[in-house]
């Protein structure tokens, strides 16, 4: 009895540390964050990728996401440019919490994005 009664109490413990040990499982979405050139000389291009980040996130979301959460896309503006993207990676990072980036449509913005996340 005592062995099962120390798992129960193992278990609890475990469950409720989760969300403070790792945040993203407290979340009821999945948080994407996705830079973009929305506006600016390269904003056509943007506005394709865009929606085709949409039409996934329907398709993804309609057959019950990602364990079971929805994905949440959060989509930042880079004007294509680099210090633009670094700059919405790094709040896309701390201020909204996102655990996935994705999006980039030049290579010096995808560059300056990934070196955001590797940090």
């Amino acid at each position: 009895m005592k062995t099962y009664s120390s798992a129960l109490f193992a278990l609890i413990i475990y469950l409720g540390l989760c969300p403070v040990i790792f945040p993203a499982f407290a979340q009821d979405t999945v948080k994407v964050g996705i830079v973009l050139p929305i506006t600016g000389d390269k904003a056509k291009f943007g506005e394709i990728e865009k929606k085709s980040f949409e039409m996934a996130l329907e398709e993804i979301n309609t057959a019950g996401g990602i364990n079971g959460k929805k994905l949440e896309l959060l989509f930042e503006d880079d004007t294509g440019r680099p210090d633009v993207a670094r700059s919405a990676a790094e709040k896309l990072i701390t201020k909204d919490k996102v655990i996935i980036l994705g999006g980039g449509y030049g290579s010096s913005e995808t560059f300056a994005v990934a070196g955001v996340a590797q940090q």
